[in-house]
């Protein structure tokens, strides 16, 4: 992709409509004409299903998170009112900042570098808690390996920061 992307020299334009084209005209000009529906249709199902996805499963996620102790189908769920805000903030985000590709680019893979560590780190405690049976929790060698990518993780983290904000 960053081959693709930057590899040909034009400048891809801030705006999202503009930039998906150009996107998908660069995917096409390397694999040929017979490859537009497909690229075109890849695209499309990739922005929906994402767009579904976090719509769907993110405000469920937040209620799980801060509120465990809500039994779902109770009458006061918090999850259609974080719906909501998770909407209302989509669309505060992209009316001042749709202007910029780059910009909404930059802050979505920020924001995926600084949150991998600790979705590791939750991620293993999940696996390793007490409330999982013995025989279904990872051996030791799978915890080493874990460890080990959660100090990548938050290596490569660090070094994206200072790449990004200092130098």
């Amino acid at each position: 992709g960053a081959l693709v992307m930057y590899g040909t020299g034009d400048q891809l334009s801030p705006k999202g409509v503009i930039f998906a084209g150009q996107l998908i005209n660069l995917y096409t000009s390397k694999m040929g004409d017979w490859a537009y529906p497909v690229i075109a249709i890849a695209a499309m199902a990739t922005m929906f299903s994402t767009t579904m996805t976090c719509l769907d499963a993110y405000p469920w996620v937040l209620t799980e998170t801060f509120f465990p102790k809500l039994k779902r189908g109770h009458k006061e769920n918090p999850s259609r009112i974080l719906m909501i805000v998770v909407v209302v903030g989509t669309i505060i985000l992209l009316k001042y900042f749709s202007g910029s590709m780059r910009f909404m680019v930059d802050m979505a893979t920020t924001i995926s570098f600084v949150t991998a560590p600790v979705l590791a780190f939750l991620n293993y405690k999940v696996v390793t808690h007490p409330h999982v049976p013995a025989g279904s929790q990872p051996g030791k060698g799978l915890r080493i390996l874990s460890w080990i990518g959660i100090i990548f993780l938050g290596l490569f983290c660090l070094v994206y920061l200072v790449w990004r904000f200092v130098i």
